[in-house]
């Protein structure tokens, strides 16, 4: 009886999003995009403007220009091995496109978005935007983590949703061919290649800024919008807990017995190392209305979410990998809530 109503649910599930996909058409012709230039600053001085800026933010901090590890093993798991290999951003869409009827969300499809491109670009993918809605039938995030030549690949992107019975931030692998978000989305693309990249570990943070939110203000005060630059990349929260965000854009209570925490406009809920981050960030946000920082998280023991900021700052220890950007594909230009500008997570 239970096999039968799990096929049913997974039938009515096909059909939704069958429906659906007709009556929203989402089509290549429709998108607009906007290629930039990216300034591309050596490692040498990347590593120097990093070391110095985190400094002011954590305890202990090292800043190395390493091979990159295998990235498609523990505790990163990501889809290729490096981030190597015609490096570009996505900017796709902005936060104003967001709906608190998730079903008048914006759909794109990233398979769509990378034939559309006017350069060979990798089919590497890694970074946070909304989620597919249309696959869950809900509000949802989604933690991109794909190569979308290699339909047999063993990673999988991850969705990400809220369970208010539960209070809890739900963790779900996706369909290896499930390749759509919404609203907006901040996307690494590369080969996958190993090669040159930062190595920074970050320990006990002294400062407000989360580790994110301070690697993005390295560049922002030393390149700014003239030398615009944008990385993308992943990091491991090795030790510690972290916050992770949920939309409440209509400031509804914290569920009772729920163990999640409400800041405006979100919900919050913890999650605990190991974890994996993957995401963009950029100098500036110009007149593209870029997003200057994004991460979603997960993890094999399932906590997961839009990355806050750490909640056990005197034990956090982060080590990422990052890869400067060649090129900025802005996709469909909408701008940002203005209730979100400012915030660290954003």
């Amino acid at each position: 009886m239970e096999k039968r109503s799990e096929k049913k649910a997974v039938f009515i599930s096909f059909l939704f999003s069958l429906v659906f996909c007709k009556l929203l058409n989402i089509n290549a012709e429709e998108l607009t995009i906007v290629e930039k230039q990216l300034h591309v600053p050596p490692l040498s001085e990347l590593q120097n403007v990093f070391r110095e800026e985190l400094s002011k933010n954590f305890a202990k901090v090292t800043v190395e220009i390493v091979e990159s590890p295998d990235l498609t093993q523990e505790p990163f798991y990501l889809s290729a091995t490096g981030l190597g290999g015609s490096p570009i951003l996505l900017d796709v869409g902005g936060t104003t496109l967001y709906n608190t009827q998730f079903d008048k969300q914006k759909l794109f499809d990233l398979k769509t978005i990378v034939e559309k491109l006017s350069r060979p670009v990798g089919s590497c993918a890694l970074g946070a935007a909304n989620g597919p809605w249309i696959y869950l039938g809900a509000d949802c995030d989604v933690a991109v983590n794909i190569d979308l030549n290699k339909p047999e690949s063993s990673t999988s992107s991850y969705i990400i949703s809220l369970d208010k019975t539960v209070g809890k931030l739900l963790c779900k692998k996706l369909p290896l061919n499930e390749t759509r978000f919404s609203v907006q989305g901040s996307i690494f693309l590369s080969e996958g290649k190993k090669g040159e990249v930062i190595k920074v570990v970050a320990e006990n943070r002294i400062g407000e800024d989360s580790f994110i939110a301070s690697m993005r203000r390295s560049i922002t005060n030393y390149y700014g919008a003239k030398n615009l630059v944008g990385l993308g990349g992943v990091f491991v929260l090795r030790k510690g807990k972290i916050s992770e965000v949920f939309p409440n854009l209509l400031e509804e209570p914290v569920p009772a017995g729920s163990n999640l925490t409400r800041v405006p406009l979100f919900y919050l809920d913890e999650g605990s190392a190991e974890e994996t981050g993957v995401g963009t960030f950029v100098s500036e946000r110009t007149e593209l209305e870029l997003t200057p920082n994004h991460f979603h998280c997960f993890s094999t023991h399932l906590d997961c979410g839009h990355y806050g900021r750490d909640t056990t700052p005197a034990i956090a220890i982060y080590e990422g990998y990052f890869s400067t950007a060649e090129f900025l594909m802005r996709v469909d230009q909408a701008s940002e809530d203005p209730r979100l500008i400012g915030l660290d997570h954003f």
